[in-house]
């Protein structure tokens, strides 16, 4: 059976779990809300202790690595308290996961 998916409604639903990823205002990388409070997001993007997130909504959070494997090139990243260090006029809506979807073969 084939699953339609909804591409608009899927991408808005990635939009806003995926986070960019910056330092003094350069933009180093991006990385995905996961799991909540943390961003997962690529070793290389994240070689200083510190950074700052900026949220979908336009929210900036100071953050500090949590862990990092360089060999996988995988990084967690923690944001410190929830104070925004910037602000945006949008909204902030919940976030629905977006869930897998595809063929099955019967």
């Amino acid at each position: 059976m084939d699953t339609l998916i909804d591409i608009a409604e899927l991408a808005d639903d990635l939009r806003r779990v995926t986070v960019e990823v910056t330092d003094a205002d350069e933009l180093l990388g991006s990385g995905l809300l996961w799991p909540p409070g943390h961003v997962v997001t690529n070793a290389h993007v994240v070689r200083r202790p510190e950074v700052t997130l900026r949220l979908s909504d336009g929210r900036c959070l100071r953050a500090r690595v949590r862990a990092r494997d360089a060999d996988a090139d995988l990084a967690l990243v923690g944001a410190r308290g929830s104070r925004p260090t910037c602000t945006s006029p949008q909204a902030t809506r919940a976030v629905r996961w977006p869930t897998p979807a595809g063929e099955s073969s019967a």
